[in-house]
């Protein structure tokens, strides 16, 4: 099966990575990589993360966050 049509490859092959980021459980064990990129007009970033003997792979978006208020005291 060709994977490089299906998210979240098909917006990452072919784009340099510009940054990694390891992360490592509570124990110290590595847990999981994320890559990025941001080059070419859009952003890919995915993460491979392991849970127990699974492998879950996801592609992290930006979502709109609404502003923030404050609340006044009473």
């Amino acid at each position: 099966m060709d994977a490089a049509a299906l998210a979240p490859w098909r917006d990452a092959i072919g784009r340099a990575v510009r940054w990694v980021w390891s992360l490592e459980n509570q124990k110290g064990y590595p847990d999981a990589i994320q890559f990025a990129d941001i080059s070419g007009g859009g952003a890919a970033t995915i993460q491979i993360l392991t849970i127990a003997s699974r492998l879950n792979i996801q592609q992290v978006r930006t979502i709109e966050n609404p502003p923030l208020t404050t609340l006044s005291s009473r």
